[in-house]
Parts: structure tokens; C-alpha cells; sequence
């Protein structure tokens, strides 16, 4: 997705936003309104990492699939509430998933000669990176709070390491193909769902939606003897849904 596409969507989604504030104000003073009791929320959660369109793709013969299996993530994140309905959120994220092999080994068995014993290795894709933006706030009641956001951030994506092996009964020979950290703008929609244990203290339920496209410009293989042959640009589609378990506090 190009970086001007999600300028545009995320911008309609702000005005969204924007526009379903008055619709969802309750009957409360002014000042309760703008000012609420606690202003802050710090949440830390985890859960899993689901891999979607060209990045779940499993089909080697296509130039964007990028294997992806489920994964794993965590973020923290931190939450200005302006008044009741509306505020502003940064989250600190990273997750992996794994990258499958199978249909890579399968491959490299086809295009070599019968006799060696052939093994694939693959390192997961990994993600970093730092999201911001704005969202709605609805009380469902004293205890429950629904949230919808919409956040853009710049993230840094770890190529998955792909090692290639052949042994012949005596001698190991390998291929490594890797690339340096490629980074990013993204794109993240999300909704979550807190619940207050107590005063200052909950657990929250959240789902994400995260879209970015890497492009790493030197790809790399490199032999057993440390001879390296660069072969180019690639560019990977990444897009995930991550569900997540949360605590979190206000203040």
C-alpha cells in the first residue's frame, strides 16, 4: 500500500471519528465532558500474530508471498483521554511470525540433483516500530469502556533469513539468503475493550488491524565460503490482525 493511500484512508477515518462524537454524548455536565476523572492509561498486552493476504501466502512460485505462519506480539501503549469521547494514543509494538519452509524445501529437492540430504531454515519476520494517532471513547457502562482508533507510525521490518543446506555424506554446503532492516510507514486500525477492576486497575481486550510495505534493497546469498552475491530489491506486503490480552492502569 503507498504511502498516499494510507494518508487517505486514515484521514477519512479521522473525520469519522470526529463526526460520531456528538452522536454518543451522554447526559452529563460540561465539565465532566471535557475533564474526566482519570486522564491517562497505560496498558501493556500480548496475544497473536495472524498473517494475511500476500504475507500468509504459501505459494513459492509467487514473487509476494511471504510464507507467513501466526505469530506473537506484544505493545505498550499510552492513552490521553481528552474528554469522554475522544482521545489520543502512542503504542510501542514488535511481533514475529515464523516463516514456513516446507514448500521451500520442497523446491530446492525438485531443482537439485537426487542423492544429497537437502535442509531449509527459516527465520520469523520481525516488526518494531511506534504508532500514534487519535480515536472514540464510548462508556458502555461505569466499568466497561469501548474504544475505536485509528493510528500511522514508522516500524522497522527484519528480513526472514533463509538457509539453504545439502550434505553429501561428508560435506555440508549452505546458502544464506538475508537483507538488512527495512523500514516503513504503517498503518493501524484497532478497537479494544477495557474493563475496571477497580478504580485504577483493569484488563483489556483489543484487536488490530496492520498493514506496511517493505522494501529491501539488498537482498544477499551468501555461500559456505563467505562469498556473497547480491540479487536485488524485494519488496513484501505485510499485512496482520493481532488479537490481544491486556492489564492496564489510569491515572
Amino acid at each position: 500500500m503507498k504511502a498516499r493511500t494510507i494518508f487517505t484512508i486514515t484521514g477519512c477515518i479521522l473525520i469519522v471519528l470526529f463526526n460520531s462524537l456528538p452522536s454518543f454524548s451522554q447526559e452529563e455536565s460540561v465539565g465532566d465532558r471535557i475533564m474526566p476523572e482519570r486522564k491517562w492509561t497505560i496498558t501493556l498486552a500480548g496475544g497473536a500474530s495472524l498473517p494475511l493476504g500476500d504475507f500468509a501466502d504459501k505459494n513459492t512460485d509467487s514473487y509476494k508471498s511471504g510464507l507467513a505462519m501466526t505469530g506473537a506480539g506484544a505493545r505498550l501503549k499510552a492513552n490521553f483521554r481528552i474528554n469522554r469521547g475522544f482521545f489520543t494514543e502512542a503504542n510501542i509494538l514488535w511481533f514475529y511470525n515464523p516463516c514456513a519452509a516446507d514448500g521451500l524445501l520442497n523446491d530446492l529437492t525438485d531443482l537439485n540433483s537426487p542423492g544429497p540430504r537437502y535442509k531449509v531454515i527459516t527465520y520469523p519476520w520481525q516488526v518494531t516500530g511506534v504508532t500514534a494517532g487519535i480515536g472514540t471513547s464510548f462508556d458502555l457502562n461505569e466499568k466497561v469502556l469501548f474504544q475505536l482508533k485509528g493510528m500511522l507510525g514508522i516500524v522497522g521490518g527484519k528480513y526472514s533469513k533463509t538457509i539453504y543446506q545439502s550434505f553429501d555424506g561428508s560435506n555440508t554446503q549452505s546458502i544464506t539468503e538475508n537483507a538488512e532492516t527495512a523500514y516503513s510507514v504503517a498503518l493501524n486500525l484497532g478497537f479494544e475493550l477495557q474493563y475496571s477492576i477497580v478504580e485504577r486497575f483493569g484488563v483489556s481486550f483489543s484487536g488490530d488491524y496492520f498493514n506496511t510495505e517493505l522494501k529491501y534493497n539488498n537482498v544477499t546469498l551468501t555461500r559456505s565460503n563467505n562469498t556473497k552475491k547480491d540479487i536485488g530489491a524485494y519488496t513484501q506486503p505485510l499485512s496482520v490482525f493481532q488479537f490481544s490480552l491486556g492489564i492496564f492502569t489510569k491515572f
